[in-house]
C-alpha cells in the first residue's frame, strides 16, 4: 500500500479545496489530501501519480505538483 498525502501550506485556512488526482494521466474520483494507491509487490515497474489542488472561491490559487515511483518487486 502507497499513501500520498498533499499538503496545501501557503492556501489559506479559509481556503475551500479541491483535490484533482491522477495516477498514469487516468483521472481518479477522489477528493481528499490523501490517497491510498494499492500495489502488487511482485511486479516491477513505475506509475506518475498527479495532484492538483485549487482554491474554489479564488481561481488564481493553485497548486500542480508530479511525481514517478517505482517498485522493484521488493517494496
Amino acid at each position: 500500500l502507497l499513501t500520498v498525502r498533499a499538503e496545501p501550506f501557503y492556501f489559506s485556512p479559509t481556503s475551500q479545496l479541491a483535490y484533482s488526482w491522477q495516477l498514469n494521466n487516468n483521472p481518479l474520483s477522489h477528493n481528499q489530501s490523501e490517497i491510498n494507491i494499492e500495489t502488487n509487490t511482485s511486479i516491477s515497474g513505475s506509475s506518475t501519480i498527479s495532484i492538483k489542488v485549487k482554491d474554489l472561491k479564488n481561481n488564481l490559487l493553485q497548486a500542480v505538483k508530479t511525481i514517478k515511483t517505482s517498485l522493484n518487486g521488493q517494496f
